[in-house]
């Protein structure tokens, strides 16, 4: 059931991340996060409506393939749109979503579960934990990744379906001698 409500009647619970509508003017979306929900901001309007997410809390991300408001979204912490109207979804548990024009859902990649991640992967076996952090390179078709807790950042070819860690080490070490400027991206300590 999508909520719609006038801006000034709109209670957000912990949002985590702000994204404008690419296609949309004067349309934003917002990641808010305790409420298991990613929503949608009109100003021209004056209303907000949920856009993803059923607010329920499950064991897994749900929903694969269904309107995107019927999806169980664990915690949504990031979120970008493209040029399409396609938008990107960064879940707690891992999960990459993309909801299309016709607001239908579907899992892009990341598993339900912790393991090893790889430095080179498939959508389907994509391992992350914590995601916090998208940004979406229209041209070459990549979506980065901040892959918080693995302290990684993950390049995912929209057109290929492999993903690919490009910055960081795997492991969070501070301190000046883990500070380098002009390292190589792989050798750097990415903390958060």
């Amino acid at each position: 059931v999508s909520q719609s409500r006038y801006l000034s009647q709109s209670k957000f619970n912990d949002p985590r991340d702000v994204s404008p509508s690419v296609t949309e003017g004067e349309t934003f979306f917002v990641a808010d996060t305790g409420n298991n929900v990613v929503r949608k901001i009109n100003l021209t309007q004056n209303t907000v409506t949920d856009f993803a997410g059923n607010r329920q809390t499950q064991a897994t991300d749900q929903g694969d393939g269904i309107d995107a408001t019927g999806a169980t979204i664990y915690h949504p912490k990031a979120v970008v749109s493209d040029f399409i109207g396609n938008v990107y979804i960064a879940s707690e548990r891992g999960i990459i979503w993309k909801v299309t024009p016709e607001n239908q859902i579907t899992m892009l990649a990341g598993k339900n579960r912790r393991g090893v991640p790889g430095d080179s992967e498939t959508f389907n076996e994509l391992r992350l934990e914590n995601p916090s952090g998208l940004a979406l390179d229209e041209v070459n078709k990549i979506l980065y990744v901040a892959d918080t807790n693995q302290h990684r950042i993950v390049a995912m070819d929209l057109e290929t379906k492999v993903a690919q860690t490009v910055a960081g080490k795997y492991e969070c070490q501070s301190g000046p001698e883990f500070v380098r400027n002009r390292a190589p991206a792989l050798d750097v300590h990415l903390c958060y």
